[in-house]
């Protein structure tokens, strides 16, 4: 993902995630993005509908102000219960000053 300007924002981007539950049980899920602080930036919630043992979510991202690039972390919690976190890399465009 990459970041500009001043103040630094995000460009527009997307997340999917896959999820496979073999009793196609429709369920909640949360998206977070974290920076490298741990503090969320980002996040969006809604509705997973299975129609088969796998479904798939996708968040398109608006440009989102940011403090600073870096490494970031996807925090994914489905029902309620966290999933795990997977790597998000932000940086800096060339003529950006973080």
């Amino acid at each position: 993902v990459i970041a500009s300007g001043s103040p630094l924002m995000t460009e527009k981007f997307s997340t999917v995630v896959r999820v496979k539950a073999p009793e196609k049980k429709n369920t909640s899920i949360e998206i977070a993005i974290l920076d490298p602080r741990g503090d969320t930036v980002m996040d969006a919630q809604g509705q997973l509908t299975f129609k088969s043992e796998e479904a798939d979510w996708t968040v398109d991202w608006d440009p989102t102000g940011l403090r600073n690039v870096g490494d970031f972390q996807v925090l994914v919690r489905i029902g309620g219960n966290p999933l795990g976190t997977f790597p998000l890399k932000i940086e800096a465009k060339a003529d950006a000053k973080p």
